[in-house]
């Protein structure tokens, strides 16, 4: 979606670690309705589960959205450095808001109407009547996991559209005297790397037991600016590249701990018990700590181009807006079928990945029209 350039060589790391966590939507999103739903529901169940997609899906939430938030936060700074304040809204607004209200009208509405035949079977509704439905705001059950309103997937887009425009009194700041004197104090702490690590680690604990929401908006703000700052400082950069070591160390015992762990009791703090913040601060520690396995990783295996990258950076926005569509309709016929789970799976995880190029190819990427909705550049 925007150019990741490290002076004047494209950070094609980055690119890859986007790409790559973007087509795991696919899968992963498909896996969801194959997995159990003790506490909380989906968009479609298959009527018949198995733990290892319970497994898969634990597995990945614990570095799925950071990375993105980050490599968000990365792209920020690029696009501001290139362009003035205005510019920089209006290309952010262009780019975030018009994919988000096109996505709220158009793309949401038939996800919702699957979602709500699969709950509602008993009951025959065309998708036109349907459609006003959709509007209707239910707040205990604003996911949408019963075909009513909800953000869906473009909760992302939407903040970012927020943390766009709240960075830009931030880089205001780090011109200032006391942000220099900020980044002076990051630039003596880079030699020992633990510490900025662990003045992270409890901000991210404290955003995560203070905001008691699912889709936490500070904690990933803070993802955010930590992209930001891997950009504009190069003692970020270092530190990141000196704990290499300790994180995997961290990574290997916390992964297997935290994906064997049911947590979806402690994923909102409501009780400030012992258990309850320990919780908070392994899964802010595990997160963090597979971002820094995931850069350095990235940064010395994967920072080169082929044309699936060239062709994928281009389609990496696209695919995240209308994947669900897909999905969805796919999954709600598949979930049906008297046949094996883990065959549903592929099935449903392949047809969705064909259809969704298809659609690229043939209908966003060829006309003006569709790419300015989807967020693209004009094709001259």
């Amino acid at each position: 979606m925007y150019t990741l350039k490290e002076d004047k060589e494209r950070r094609y790391y980055l690119d890859w670690l986007r790409i790559v966590a973007t087509l795991l939507l696919i899968p992963y999103h498909s896996a969801l309705i194959f997995k159990p739903h003790l506490i909380y529901s989906y968009y479609l169940e298959n009527n018949t589960t198995h733990p290892g997609f319970e497994l898969f899906i634990r597995f990945v939430n614990q570095w799925f959205m950071p990375l993105f938030f980050f490599i968000a936060g990365a792209a920020a700074k690029y696009s501001l450095d290139s362009r003035s304040k205005q510019e920089y809204c209006f290309e952010r607004l262009k780019r975030l808001l018009i994919p988000f209200i096109f996505g709220i009208f158009v793309l949401l509405p038939p996800i919702g109407y699957f979602t709500f035949l699969n709950h509602h079977q008993n009951v025959k509704i065309s998708f036109l009547q349907y459609y006003p439905l959709f509007f209707k705001i239910d707040y205990k059950h604003i996911n949408g996991f019963t075909g009513t309103f909800t953000p869906g997937h473009f909760w992302f887009i939407l903040y970012l559209i927020g943390f766009s425009l709240i960075l830009l009194p931030f880089s205001d700041y780090l011109k200032t005297s006391n942000g220099q004197n900020l980044i002076k104090a990051m630039t003596s702490l880079s030699q020992q790397p633990i510490i900025i690590i662990f003045l992270y680690i409890i901000s991210l604990t404290l955003a995560r037991m203070t905001c008691l929401v699912y889709y936490n908006p500070i904690y990933y703000f803070l993802f955010f600016i930590l992209g930001y700052l891997f950009i504009f400082s190069p003692q970020i950069k270092i530190i990141i590249e000196k704990s290499n070591t300790i994180a995997l160390i961290f990574v290997l015992t916390l992964t297997i701990f935290l994906s064997f762990l049911d947590i979806s009791e402690f994923h909102l703090v409501y009780k400030f018990t012992f258990i309850n913040v320990l919780i908070q601060l392994l899964l802010s520690l595990n997160s963090f700590c597979w971002l820094i396995v995931l850069l350095n990783f990235a940064k010395q295996y994967l920072n080169w181009s082929n044309p699936f990258v060239v062709y994928f950076n281009q389609a990496s926005y696209p695919v995240y807006i209308v994947h669900m569509n897909f999905i969805i309709p796919i999954g709600f016929y598949a979930v049906q079928w008297d046949i094996n789970i883990i065959f549903k799976f592929m099935l449903v995880t392949f047809a969705s990945f064909l259809s969704i190029l298809i659609f690229y190819e043939s209908i966003i990427k060829r006309f003006n029209l569709m790419r300015f909705l989807f967020g693209m550049r004009f094709k001259v």
